[in-house]
């Protein structure tokens, strides 16, 4: 019989701590701030709708450029003229690079590379060995062999 009465007892005090505890209010974690107009929030949420739209409208863009991009070979896309500079030239020493536009994936890169400019000539150099000898050449008419006209 005590056990009972022990068991009711402590479940009576268990519900009444129970009940205690959930009657007082809880501050929430995040606070509320009670100044806020709803019209600033539906301009802002406009304002969000719209870049998120120009968003999307950029992705597709890219996306269609990356599939055009995709179907091109690189010689389509840049081709690459290189060029040696002779001494005719203006500023022989000096590099030009100019690009020509056929269309939007398209270009042409023209590359003129210097050589320099012509340098004060060198001191002569030793006298080589004789080569071989040559092939004797054609003759010519035959003349008047001492005879003064």
């Amino acid at each position: 019989m005590n056990q009972y009465i022990l068991f009711f007892c402590s479940v009576i005090i268990f519900f009444t701590l129970f009940y205690l505890l959930n009657e007082k209010k809880v501050e929430p974690l995040t606070t509320v701030l009670s100044n806020v107009d709803p019209q600033s929030n539906l301009v802002d949420s406009v304002y969000l709708k719209e870049r998120h739209d120009k968003l999307l409208e950029l992705q597709k863009k890219l996306s269609d450029i990356r599939d055009v991009l995709y179907k091109k070979k690189e010689s389509d896309i840049l081709t690459i003229n290189v060029k040696q500079k002779t001494h005719d030239d203006k500023k022989p020493d000096h590099f030009e690079a100019t690009i020509e536009k056929l269309d939007d994936f398209s270009n042409i890169l023209h590359i003129n590379n210097p050589i320099g400019s012509i340098g004060i000539a060198g001191q002569p150099g030793k006298k080589g060995p004789t080569g071989d000898e040559g092939d004797e050449g054609d003759r010519g008419e035959v003349g008047h062999c001492g005879g003064i006209i």
